[in-house]
C-alpha cells in the first residue's frame, strides 16, 4: 500500500509528494532486574511492592513508609556485614573490605534520606509555605544531614535535638562514622 504511494502520480505536476520509512532508532528498553527489587509490604494498607532503592510511600495508599524502607535497609546492611566476615574469613581482606565500605555508604545514605525526610515533614507542618519552601529547597539542605553538627544547626530552626537521646557513646560512634 504505501509502496504504491506516489504511483499514480503524474510526474513533473505541480505538486509532488514523497514518502520515505526511517526505522526508529530509540533504545531498547532495559532489562527487568529482578536482583534489584526490594520487595516491602506497607505497614499502614498491608500491599505488598517492590522498588529500586527507597521509594517514600506507598504506591497503593500513598502513605509515607520511611520506617519501613529505614528498618528493611538496617537489614541489608547487617546482612552486608555478615557477608563480609564470611568472605574475610574465606581469606579474601580485600573483597570484605570494599562490601564493608558499600555498608558504610548504604548507613550515611540511609542516615540523610531518613533525615532529610522527617526534617521536610516537620518544616512542612510548622512553617507557612512561603517560608517552607525556602527551608527544604536544595541548595538549603544540600547534604548537610552528612554531618551531625551541620543537621543539628538545621534543627535549630525547629527547636529539635533529634540526637539528645544518645548516650555520649553512642554520639561518639554517630560522630565517627556518618
Amino acid at each position: 500500500m504505501a509502496r504504491d504511494f506516489n504511483s499514480s502520480q503524474p510526474r513533473g505536476g505541480l505538486l509532488s509528494l514523497k514518502m520515505d520509512f526511517k526505522p526508529d532508532r530509540s533504545p531498547e528498553p532495559r532489562v527487568w532486574r529482578e536482583d534489584l527489587i526490594r520487595n516491602l509490604a506497607c505497614d499502614i494498607c498491608g500491599r505488598q511492592y517492590g522498588v529500586y532503592a527507597i521509594a517514600l510511600f506507598c504506591p497503593d495508599c500513598g502513605c509515607k513508609n520511611l520506617g519501613v524502607h529505614f528498618e528493611r535497609e538496617i537489614e541489608l546492611i547487617l546482612q552486608q556485614i555478615d557477608l563480609a566476615e564470611q568472605v574475610a574469613e574465606n581469606g579474601n581482606g580485600e573483597l570484605s573490605y570494599r562490601i564493608l565500605g558499600n555498608a558504610h555508604e548504604d548507613v550515611v545514605t540511609a542516615f540523610e534520606t531518613y533525615q532529610k525526610t522527617f526534617y521536610k515533614h516537620i518544616v512542612k507542618k510548622a512553617y507557612p509555605k512561603e517560608e517552607t519552601e525556602k527551608m527544604i529547597s536544595k541548595g538549603s539542605i544540600g547534604n548537610r544531614f552528612q554531618n551531625m553538627d551541620r543537621a543539628r544547626d538545621l534543627y535549630k530552626n525547629l527547636s529539635i535535638d533529634p540526637f539528645s537521646v544518645l548516650t555520649q557513646d553512642e554520639l561518639g560512634r554517630m560522630q565517627l562514622n556518618i
